[in-house]
């Protein structure tokens, strides 16, 4: 199995819950009592949207684009 390297985003809300946000997988987040938890908890949804993606029968590319801001 290959591995690969996605970014996230990790905050503490309000309640002291950390929440986890993969920045290059639109919609997949997930949360945790702590960092550590947060963390274990964003590997499984990245594992859960990757494997929902590769078995849709529609087609599909992924791509990047760079611009300037």
């Amino acid at each position: 199995m290959a591995e690969r390297e996605y970014r996230v985003k990790v905050w503490q809300d309000e309640d002291g819950v950390f929440i986890v946000e993969c920045l290059d997988l639109d919609g997949c987040h997930a949360h945790g009592a702590t960092h550590d938890e947060a963390l274990a908890s964003i590997r499984e949804a990245i594992v859960t949207y990757l494997d929902a993606f590769a078995d849709d029968d529609l087609p599909h590319a992924i791509e990047s684009v760079r611009i300037a801001v």
